[in-house]
């Protein structure tokens, strides 16, 4: 794919993106569309007006990826955040700016913190700091982003996502499953049915020609999602909060393992 259509690539639908996004429908939805809330209007965040279409591109995908990591921080204007995504826009002549690795590498670390300071942006917005020895380097908002992101060669556009980081298996892309979160090709959601109906994972993954740790990975992302109905989480037994760490699935696939052995 260019990176034209990639970007441009219509994949989800708002109540299937605020899914894998881990966030509330609604909130998705504003973030794309704006609307009023106790009678204040509030622009969009991530599109530049609201279009109406009920889907997201791959590159608004990426976008929201960054921002829902300011709903985790309190007190962040969205404001500053859409003028932050505007004035990257702008300045950068991309679609979808925060999609592309550009705003992250000199010069474009110059170009956000000069936006930063011409736009009295929050400093809980911030993408850029200044470190003690002058040099710019990334909030730990947008180093966090791109310990879960891939780019094209060079300062291309995004084209992988980790959810749980580079050191799981599971990932994200707009070209493989139709965008769903996949191990190899095989989207998380059928592996953790097929274990959830009471096949045996060393069966699983032989049959999908995985390692036990790649299934075991992919049960660990679809059995901790927030959103996991009452039933499932029941049935499971467990359910941990959400949040996870670079050796998260190493963690899991240890747990899942002691879970197998308790099936036998």
């Amino acid at each position: 794919m260019s990176e034209l259509s990639t970007l441009d690539l219509p994949l989800y639908s708002v109540a299937l993106a605020a899914d894998y996004l881990r966030m509330p429908k609604t909130t998705l939805g504003y973030w794309l569309e704006g609307g009023t809330r106790k009678g204040v209007k509030y622009e969009p965040v991530v599109r530049t007006a609201p279009t109406g279409s009920p889907n997201l591109t791959w590159g608004e995908f990426v976008e929201c990826w960054y921002v829902r990591q300011y709903r985790r921080v309190h007190d962040v204007p969205m404001a500053d955040i859409r003028r932050l995504i505007e004035r990257l826009r702008e300045e950068l002549n991309l679609s979808y700016p925060l999609a592309h690795k550009k705003p992250f590498v000199a010069p474009g670390k110059k170009l956000a913190l000069k936006i930063q300071d011409d736009s009295q942006l929050s400093h809980r917005a911030w993408l850029v700091v200044t470190e003690p020895d002058g040099q710019l380097g990334l909030s730990t908002i947008a180093e966090d982003f791109l310990s879960k992101v891939d780019f094209a060669d060079g300062d291309g556009p995004a084209i992988r996502i980790s959810p749980n980081g580079r050191e799981s298996p599971v990932a994200i892309q707009p070209d493989v499953a139709f965008g769903a979160p996949h191990v190899s090709g095989i989207r998380t959601e059928n592996l953790a049915e097929l274990v959830d109906a009471g096949e045996e994972i060393d069966v699983v993954a032989e049959d999908f020609c995985l390692t036990e740790a790649e299934l075991r990975a992919a049960l660990a992302y679809e059995w901790h999602r927030p959103l996991a109905s009452a039933a499932q989480v029941s049935a499971r037994g467990h359910c941990v909060p959400i949040g996870p760490s670079a050796d998260f699935w190493r963690r899991e696939s240890e747990r899942l393992g002691n879970l197998r052995s308790a099936r036998s």
